[in-house]
């Protein structure tokens, strides 16, 4: 990577996959980094988030209206975007009243 930065025009980095060393790197020479689902804070990146939650809501409510009611969730949850979309599945879970059991 390091070396790469020369022949790089910017970045987009998804969620940490760089250091911040080389963040740095990047913005010291003038490239432009935005960074996804990460925030590089103090670094002065653009950072854009996805909306986790909105986008299980829309799936889950895909699934009931085509009569799905057992409806499972696989992931690691301790991964942030996957805990927020796990949080929000149950939730959705929930208000439903569809089964849920670990």
């Amino acid at each position: 990577m390091p070396v790469a930065l020369n022949c790089m025009d910017g970045a987009i980095i998804l969620v940490n996959c760089i250091s911040t060393t080389l963040v740095h790197k990047l913005l010291e020479q003038g490239k432009p980094v935005i960074s996804v689902s990460y925030n590089y804070y103090p670094l002065q990146t653009e950072s854009v988030f996805i909306d986790n939650a909105g986008g299980v809501r829309m799936t889950l409510n895909h699934l009931k209206e085509c009569g799905h009611t057992k409806i499972g969730f696989a992931g690691d949850t301790h991964i942030a975007d996957i805990a927020l979309r796990f949080e929000a599945y149950k939730q959705f879970i929930s208000e439903q009243g569809f089964p849920f059991t670990l």
